[in-house]
């Protein structure tokens, strides 16, 4: 969904590949989180040390140790791939969409501007370069999660071989290796961004047909038919939805064996795995997605599209970075060990929630709002100028 926004409001600016457009939407993408980082860096190691207590808190400043060393992975977007020697040593790992997320898309503009130059040639190149790109990238996905040999989850739950010498409470261990060396770097995920540049490139090129005298009976793209395909004839919409859903479970089924028994698994299957099920979840998504882009697949539009997303955001990526910390701090800073029951936690749940949506609300206004209203002040300062009803210069 990122590769297909991106695209979508980068293919909208007017003069997109313009050097003042291009010099906007790299510092934009590179500058957006930096004060949120900064931030949420001296919230996590300056401020929390000095509220939290307990005969347990070593635990928090064991986690946060490697931010005392690495904080600056966080502010160059490194913190997924530095350090290499694992996932306890990066500088909040939990953190690593983030960087992620901005590594691909500086990549964005230059693969749009072979797209603008291809489609002008042959569309037929522009199917294949897109094509190969993704099939690329999934095949890549397979070979790396074969050549690691770490499994093919996020974390490996292994069963504890039962010894008297071993702790009777111990009865699996957690591996977060293929996390930290596989699954956070962005070239994992390549592939379903670019997925999504190629969806917003057909789904653009649609509307301007659309846009377009059709009465003079010129001929549209394929992606075009595809999608007035779609629009009207139900019977096929209604297919696509049927195969959206099986596609959608068979990939999240497929993942049983990998959670249960994941130690268990060869290599082979690990691979097919990670290079065959986010493709086969992808085209699932895509069978909701696409109706939804022409106008049907009414419940998924409404969903995706309610007022309620919008809400929370811009307070999204504080949560995102602020919840662990304060979940630490919350579950350390205790008298003594607490046994956990039901009603202990659900209790802790609901503490943790509340303080990390007000914490992270702060954090936010510190950080975050003020950048985001500093990015619009152009645009509204241009409105300003265009309202009748209030002078500029009174205000």
């Amino acid at each position: 969904m990122s590769g297909f926004l991106g695209t979508f409001s980068f293919l909208s600016t007017e003069d997109a590949f313009s050097g003042k457009n291009l010099l906007k939407y790299y510092f934009l993408k590179i500058f957006r989180f930096l004060p949120l980082l900064v931030m949420v860096n001296v919230f996590a190691l300056f401020l929390i040390p000095f509220i939290g207590t307990g005969p347990y808190w070593n635990t928090y400043d064991t986690v946060m140790a490697p931010c005392k060393t690495y904080w600056w992975t966080t502010l160059l977007f490194v913190n997924n791939i530095y350090p290499t020697s694992g996932y306890d040593e990066k500088c909040m790992p939990w953190a690593w969409y983030i960087p992620a997320l901005v590594q691909l898309s500086l990549l964005l503009p230059p693969i749009l501007a072979i797209y603008v130059k291809l489609v002008s040639i042959n569309k037929t190149a522009v199917r294949f370069f897109f094509g190969t790109i993704i099939a690329l990238s999934f095949i890549a996905c397979g070979v790396v999660t074969y050549s690691y040999d770490l499994g093919a989850l996020p974390f490996l739950i292994t069963s504890t071989a039962r010894e008297p010498a071993t702790d009777p409470n111990e009865t699996f261990s957690v591996s977060f290796d293929f996390y930290s060396k596989v699954y956070m770097q962005s070239y994992f995920h390549l592939g379903s961004y670019v997925a999504g540049i190629a969806l917003a490139t057909s789904y653009k090129r649609f509307l301007q047909d659309r846009a377009k005298d059709r009465g003079e009976g010129r001929e549209h793209s394929r992606s075009s038919r595809f999608y007035e395909a779609i629009m009207n004839n139900s019977g096929l919409r209604y297919s696509c939805y049927m195969m959206g859903a099986l596609l959608c479970f068979f990939s999240m089924l497929w993942q049983q064996p990998f959670v249960t028994q994941g130690d268990k698994m060869s290599r082979f299957q690990c691979a097919l795995y990670n290079a065959l099920s986010p493709l086969i979840f992808l085209l699932g998504f895509a069978c909701f997605w696409i109706p939804a882009l022409v106008g049907k697949a009414c419940f998924f539009r409404k969903v995706f599209g309610s007022g309620i997303w919008l809400a929370f955001s811009n307070l999204s990526a504080t949560i995102y970075l602020i919840g662990p910390i304060m979940s630490l701090w919350y579950s350390m800073s205790v008298a003594h060990q607490i046994d956990f029951g039901f009603y202990t936690q659900q209790y802790a749940f609901d503490g943790n929630l509340v303080f990390t949506f007000i914490f992270s609300v702060i954090v936010a206004i510190m950080s975050d709002r003020p950048y985001l209203a500093f990015v619009s002040l152009p645009k509204d300062l241009k409105l300003a100028e265009n309202d009748e009803d209030n002078d500029l210069a009174e205000f």
